[in-house]
């Protein structure tokens, strides 16, 4: 088992693997139309034990992840690959130079870093055509990979994963991060990549678990986002 490495809302833009376009729906291509409480009873799941959190980086940490395009095309990537293989992903956390995912385990042993291999090597080659140039190999061989047993380490995980922006600087709260799960745990916006899990994930707020930051919180990301 391997050890763990150690803004602005962007919500106008549609979700696609074949690109992204600027579009009025929400939250990277769901339908505003959908309430928050329809889409967690039809989204949530309960995990079977054990999981799996693995994660990837790019050689010598450079930033292969920088706009907004760069990220929903991964978020899309991911989308496509595993559930085309049935794979569920129950949280994420893509970062610049990383990427975490917690994933069922059971059945999808040998089928996760095959998927995962795909990914980068197709993210590569969309990056080269973007840059218009050589991008080298931008993702490490390795993938890092942690089984999650019980239920205190998947908590422990979950906190981890969704608040590597806050530990990076980059926000000061874990929902204030476009490009993780954790606004639809904490917030309950949608997230068409996701499967709920059956935890509340109230460890991804990290100030402060008062409700009145909470729904501060959501007002903003509401007024944002036009709703």
């Amino acid at each position: 088992m391997g050890t763990p490495w150690g803004v602005r809302a962007v919500l106008a833009y549609s979700l696609s693997p074949e690109g992204v376009s600027v579009s009025r729906n929400i939250e990277n291509g769901t339908n505003p139309r959908i309430g928050r409480s329809e889409w967690r009873s039809k989204h949530r799941s309960q995990v079977v034990l054990p999981a799996v959190h693995v994660a990837f980086r790019t050689k010598s940490r450079d930033r292969v992840l920088i706009t907004p395009s760069d990220f929903l095309h991964m978020k899309a990537l991911l989308s496509r690959q595993l559930h085309e293989r049935g794979i569920a992903i129950y949280r994420y956390c893509l970062m610049q130079n990383h990427v975490h995912l917690l994933l069922p385990l059971i059945g999808f042993e040998k089928a996760i870093p095959n998927v995962l291999g795909t990914v980068k090597q197709t993210y590569r080659r969309w990056l080269k055509r973007r840059l218009r140039g050589s991008v080298g190999h931008a993702w490490d061989n390795k993938i890092m990979w942690q089984e999650v047993q019980d239920d205190d380490y998947y908590a422990s995980v979950v906190a981890y994963i969704e608040n590597n922006p806050v530990k990076a600087g980059l926000v000061k709260d874990a929902v204030l991060w476009p490009w993780s799960s954790a606004r639809a745990y904490s917030l309950g916006l949608p997230d068409p990549i996701l499967t709920l899990d059956h935890w509340q994930a109230t460890a991804a707020l990290t100030r402060t678990e008062d409700m009145t930051h909470l729904l501060h919180t959501r007002r903003v990301l509401a007024a944002e986002a036009g709703l």
